[in-house]
């Protein structure tokens, strides 16, 4: 009886003091602007800070799907980068985004976060254009990261994207498509302008069997994403980590989809493979293109949880 009575007790003890799920926004001042977070999961977890991709496409909509099923294991923190979504919104950039701005902003945030969780380390996992953050943040402040995580990262922008023309306008010959020979003949590696990114991203998506369904909308976003935008992809995609970035001192983890040729996937599996790091690990999705992040949502979240974070505790 007094066994059973001390257990009650001892249980009743750790459930007051555990701490509830956070789920809010917040705004913080990250380099000179207002940029805006989302905070949700368990307090006690590990900290991971997410890094969207596009650049300028927002996560934030798809939170519940990219992270519902970490949120009991870990707090999870989405941000708005400038130029984006709910900082857009709030504020915009005095000056142009470069990708020096950005990659400071990153590392603000990641010193912002851990004085306000009380946190040594944090896990960063960076989607596409986020990963030029990451590992931009795991090659200088490697002692501020558990591991970095990095999903169809951007490795050696270049020479995929001359891959992906190339693949495309065989795909055209094979399917006598003559409008798509004639656009894909106008495009250059570096893109000199918008048309020349929609012409690429348009045929990628028709190949891999998801056309536009409103083309003259979305001709129209990238001729407004490039003004803002162009420039510091452009920058990103002259980076090759191949030569620039061969190791790295924190845990590296990889989520590739096979058949990614936006961010070719065989080109991120030759870094990963001459990459030298403390732990490094690959999660190959073969069936899976640029959007890995979303089709294959819950076995990642159930990779990160099983195999990454667990072992840290």
């Amino acid at each position: 009886m007094k066994y059973a009575l001390l257990t009650l007790l001892l249980s009743f003890h750790v459930a007051a003091h555990a701490q509830s799920p956070l789920d809010y926004y917040d705004t913080l001042r990250i380099g000179g602007i207002r940029q805006v977070i989302s905070v949700k999961g368990n307090p006690d977890g590990p900290l991971l800070l997410f890094l969207h991709g596009g650049p300028g496409e927002s996560r934030m909509p798809q939170a519940e799907t990219i992270s519902r099923e970490l949120q009991p294991h870990a707090l999870i923190v989405m941000w708005d980068q400038r130029e984006t979504g709910k900082t857009l919104a709030l504020n915009r950039a005095p000056l142009p985004v470069t990708l020096q701005q950005a990659e400071q902003d990153t590392y603000e945030l990641v010193q912002a976060l851990l004085q306000r969780f009380k946190r040594q380390k944090l896990y960063l996992m960076g989607e596409s254009w986020g990963t030029v953050l990451g590992f931009h943040v795991a090659a200088t402040h490697p002692e501020l990261l558990q591991g970095l995580l990095v999903v169809c990262p951007v490795i050696n922008q270049e020479p995929s994207e001359k891959m992906a023309l190339e693949k495309m306008k065989t795909w055209a010959k094979e399917n006598k498509n003559t409008l798509a020979l004639r656009e894909l003949s106008a495009v250059r590696i570096p893109f000199a302008n918008s048309d020349q990114l929609y012409y690429s991203r348009k045929w990628m998506h028709a190949m891999d069997g998801q056309p536009y369904s409103d083309t003259t909308m979305v001709r129209s976003y990238f001729a407004t994403w490039s003004q803002t935008w162009l420039p510091p992809w452009n920058e990103a995609a002259a980076q090759n980590l191949l030569t620039s970035l061969p190791r790295l001192r924190c845990p590296v983890y990889f989520f590739l989809g096979g058949k990614d040729y936006q961010t070719n996937a065989q080109i991120a599996k030759s870094y990963y493979q001459k990459l030298i790091a403390p732990r490094k690990e690959l999660y190959w999705f073969k069936d899976a293109t640029h959007m890995v992040m979303i089709t294959e949502a819950d076995s990642i979240q159930k990779i990160i949880r099983d195999k990454i974070l667990q072992p840290a505790r």
